[in-house]
């Protein structure tokens, strides 16, 4: 059984529902963890320059994220929401894996939770890298497959739909596109006491414990 991600979310942006349920997150919560999270990423990382924002959905990470935008996502709808708020931004309905975007124009290339509805990856980091900068830093979250969390829920309610990717297979596709990996963590919601320790320290937690414990794994990477 597959599902049409693009019309699925159609409907579920022209529904009444929450914002956060409208871009499939389950809660509030969940949100508020990951724009903390790449707000310290960002401040980490990131100096100037263009950002896009590729699955950019409504843009509930636009007030976050550089004023330079360019919000790509393949639902209308959704588009039509973040315009509502943030008319003087830049967005553009389009495919992941074909961006009408110049080569090396963004500084900044972030994917929040938009990976696993793509199904094919080797277009998709082909295109974060053309549109990429050398020197240019890349933050992307995505479902963690590896994890005790989605493992358990998939023995209980039944195989996801979703296309997974995991860490080392993300890690090996971003070297091939000429990418260097800076930083692995993790969103370990709904173990929460990780998630706050995670933010209010800056440590580098080991591989095996984000792959085993963290809901959605999280990477920052550089075009070198």
């Amino acid at each position: 059984m597959s599902v049409n991600w693009k019309y699925f979310f159609r409907d579920s942006y022209k529904s009444d529902k929450p914002y956060y349920l409208k871009a499939g997150y389950g809660n509030k919560l969940s949100v508020k963890l990951r724009r903390e999270l790449i707000e310290k990423i960002i401040r980490k990382f990131y100096t100037s320059g263009i950002c896009v924002d590729i699955g950019c959905g409504s843009g509930i990470y636009c007030d976050i994220l550089p004023t330079n935008y360019i919000g790509i996502d393949f639902v209308f709808e959704a588009l039509t929401l973040l315009k509502q708020p943030y008319s003087s931004k830049y967005v553009c309905v389009a495919c992941a894996t074909d961006l009408p975007i110049s080569d090396e124009i963004s500084y900044l290339t972030i994917s929040i939770e938009a990976v696993q509805y793509i199904k094919n990856f080797d277009l998709f980091f082909y295109e974060v890298s053309r549109i990429t900068k050398h020197g240019g830093i890349f933050i992307m979250i995505a479902p963690n497959p590896d994890s005790i969390q989605w493992i358990l829920m998939q023995k209980i309610k039944g195989k996801s739909l979703f296309n997974f990717i995991d860490i080392l297979s993300t890690i090996n596709v971003l070297k091939r596109f000429n990418f260097s990996v800076l930083k692995i963590d993790g969103i370990f919601a709904p173990l929460f006491p990780l998630d706050y320790l995670n933010l209010m320290l800056d440590v580098k937690l080991p591989y095996n414990f984000i792959k085993t414990f963290s809901k959605s794994f999280v990477i920052v990477a550089k075009k070198i």
